[in-house]
């Protein structure tokens, strides 16, 4: 048995998905919402990154 020769692998840039989040909180707890969406955008340094086609 033969094996096949080994090719050259391409390995691309890594590239993000979309991908959300979903918060349940109390009636009229907006501002825990607010303030969990900023430190989640602050956390990961998302807040200014938009889709190539933007």
């Amino acid at each position: 048995m033969q094996k096949s020769p080994k090719s050259a692998a391409t390995v691309s840039p890594i590239q993000k998905i979309p991908y959300g989040v979903t918060f349940i909180v109390r009636l009229f707890d907006e501002a825990i919402i607010s303030r969990a969406s900023l430190a989640l955008e602050k956390h990961f340094v998302v807040a200014g990154e938009r889709p190539p086609e933007f």
